[in-house]
């Protein structure tokens, strides 16, 4: 019996490594949260400001900022400042001879023993057009 329990003690925690925990945002998975985050992003060329305004009720963390260039996309900005509800700020000032800019939201989430980034799938960014 001691055998049989230590073999399944062994077993589960072996297989827990393999399932993901959940990780919540506002009492709800986090991917259903990336459901309603919306923004506006606009590129002035004069100044070269990317800007922002988070016009939904979920506090947006930090964007993912990609550039597509010639039919390649580039990851120019891994992490920066995100927006709370309501706000509108520059993300960043930006030059560059891209064609597009992609703006993705990373939210911040929690699982059972801390805080978690989550990048939200592409679907839920906006491209601005240069």
């Amino acid at each position: 019996i001691t055998i049989s329990l230590a073999l399944a003690v062994i077993i589960f925690m072996w297989a827990r490594g393999f399932i993901d925990e959940t990780i919540l945002k506002n009492g709800e998975d986090v991917e259903n949260a990336c459901r309603n985050v919306e923004f506006l992003a606009d590129y002035d060329a004069e100044s070269g400001d990317l800007v922002v305004e988070n016009i939904a009720d979920v506090p947006i963390y930090s964007f993912e900022i990609k550039e597509k260039s010639e039919g390649d996309i580039q990851i120019i900005n891994d992490e920066v400042e995100g927006a709370e509800v309501g706000e509108s700020k520059v993300l960043l000032n930006y030059n560059s001879g891209a064609e597009e800019i992609i703006l993705t939201p990373i939210l911040l989430g929690e699982d059972s023993a801390s805080r978690k980034k989550w990048l939200c799938d592409d679907e839920f960014g906006q491209i601005i057009v240069l």
